[in-house]
């Protein structure tokens, strides 16, 4: 879904663990600039409050309250959800670290 109109739309990747594990979703949008992807980013962070800010993750990036991360690289912006538990907080930053080197 694109998040406001004349946005880009992103493209959602889900993968079905085997086993007991839970769903993981990956979300990413590409935007036209920098800029935009900045501009968006400070936006849709107003929906996902309290944000809590995670360094060392792309150019900027924060947990929303379901323990989702989001993340903002160049003019990508990125989603990743691994079932709204604390405890899937450092895996998904581990995983968010390592698709921005990737970028």
């Amino acid at each position: 879904p694109r998040p406001f109109a004349n946005t880009n739309y992103g493209t959602d990747c889900i993968y079905f663990p085997t086993g007991n594990g839970k769903d993981l979703t990956f979300r990413i949008y590409i935007d036209p600039t920098p800029q935009a992807s900045t501009e968006l980013f400070a936006r849709l962070k107003k929906f996902y409050s309290p944000a809590t800010p995670v360094a060392g993750v792309g150019d900027e990036a924060y947990f929303d309250p379901q323990h989702a991360i989001h993340v903002r690289k160049g003019k990508a912006r990125y989603y990743l959800d691994l079932g709204g538990s604390a405890a899937a907080e450092k895996p998904l930053q581990a995983l968010a670290t390592l698709v921005a080197g990737k970028l």
